[in-house]
């Protein structure tokens, strides 16, 4: 089942990639189980519509204004940046920490198997994933990654998503990013060090 933020269709993309298969009856149960409750038949309507595209039968569907299932999946967003915003300026190859204030904004708890992934951008020393507690429907709370800033001067960026396991990966809520600069000047290491909110 898909539990991801239905006004962003593009979360739907990370799923299909693992659904390869041209058997219709497969591609119905598979409809059934990523939109679980749609009305007897949607499947096969959409997919016949959509020339057998799950991926397009999905995104047809919710777009047609079959929403009632956001109501079970769960949303996040970011509330604010805590440790520093876009841009900040911080010297080459320096360990610095990235702290988001988050919060479920949806109508249930957060999976157990949440974690916020980085999906795009600069590496920066990022680990794997960062495991996020089943955070209940309004409760905000402050998650943390140690990073290293790039050898060479410029402006870098990290994308990150939240996501989990239902039964596979999905993505959920909106992106949160990292985006810095690398400069001589920069300062934002130094005084991370000095307030002890580094390694």
């Amino acid at each position: 089942m898909w539990n991801g933020n239905m006004d962003d269709t593009d979360d739907l993309l990370s799923m299909f990639v693992s659904l390869g298969t041209t058997d219709h009856s497969t591609l119905v149960e598979q409809f059934n189980q990523i939109v679980p409750g749609a009305p007897e038949g949607a499947a096969e309507f959409f997919l016949e519509a959509n020339s057998w595209s799950l991926q397009n039968a999905i995104v047809s569907y919710f777009d047609q204004g079959h929403m009632a299932q956001a109501r079970h999946m769960p949303l996040a967003e970011l509330v604010c940046d805590v440790t520093f915003g876009d841009g900040e300026e911080i010297t080459p190859s320096t360990a610095f920490r990235k702290t988001w204030r988050l919060r479920n904004s949806g109508s249930i708890p957060w999976p157990v198997s949440s974690r916020l992934v980085p999906v795009q951008g600069e590496h920066m020393g990022a680990p794997d994933y960062v495991s996020l507690p089943p955070l209940q429907p309004g409760q905000s709370m402050d998650i943390s990654v140690d990073l290293v800033s790039p050898p060479e001067e410029g402006n870098y960026y990290q994308t990150w998503r939240f996501s989990c396991e239902n039964p596979v990966t999905m993505y959920f809520g909106e992106e949160i990013f990292v985006v810095i600069t690398v400069g001589g000047s920069g300062m934002l290491g130094l005084l991370q060090q000095m307030s002890g909110t580094t390694m």
